[in-house]
């Protein structure tokens, strides 16, 4: 699997890391290429996360677990516009962002049912405890001047319990998208274990 770098207009140029071809820690679908076999091996997408955040990171993740090289070639690059409307949102999806949760006393960027599902899947339970007590400490953040942030910090401390509860039920959901996608079979009528390592690092790497 051959996933390119994204140029993010707000986000700078990229670290220091992401400027060399290397195994890859990402998996932007929008600037990736990869063998069939290797879907075929990780099970694809998972519909469950329909409309959802992370369904890329999700297929990333069972890739790797499948075995499948995933390559990271800075030479191909994608431009991340953020457009003022649309996407996602349109589905009530990333509606609120950890920017405008910041600029605002009563937004709470949470993390969305799709996104807690990956905590399930891939997380042991004390790497869940971590999250969610990140999560909460994410929520007292805010920019601006000290004032600002000391406001900020007062009405999400006594929004704490509407917090935890939205984070208790989108918990649940989460818990009950259940397991992942199993392997398809190829299309010789075999399961498709993915393809072997060095042929794809091969091939990556434009050899």
């Amino acid at each position: 699997v051959s996933s390119g770098g994204v140029d993010d207009a707000t986000a700078g140029p990229p670290p220091a890391g992401f400027r060399h071809r290397r195994a890859s820690d990402t998996f932007p679908t929008n600037n990736t290429m990869a063998r069939r076999a290797a879907l075929d091996g990780a099970g694809w997408f998972d519909p469950a996360f329909d409309r959802g955040p992370r369904a890329d990171h999700d297929l990333g993740m069972r890739l790797h677990q499948a075995g499948a090289l995933l390559v990271y070639d800075p030479s191909v690059m994608v431009f991340h516009h953020h457009a003022p409307a649309g996407g996602l949102r349109t589905h009530g999806a990333r509606a609120v962002t950890r920017a405008s949760s910041r600029r605002s006393l009563t937004q709470r960027n949470l993390p969305a049912v799709t996104q807690l599902a990956l905590g399930h899947r891939y997380a042991t339970a004390r790497q869940r405890r971590e999250g969610r007590a990140v999560t909460l400490l994410t929520t007292l953040s805010a920019d601006g001047r000290p004032a600002r942030r000391l406001a900020r910090a007062f009405v999400q401390i006594v929004l704490l319990p509407s917090t935890l509860r939205r984070l208790r039920r989108a918990e649940a959901q989460a818990a009950a998208l259940g397991p992942p996608p199993s392997p398809r079979a190829s299309p010789g009528g075999e399961r498709s274990d993915g393809p072997p390592a060095p042929q794809v690092a091969g091939e990556a790497d434009g050899r």
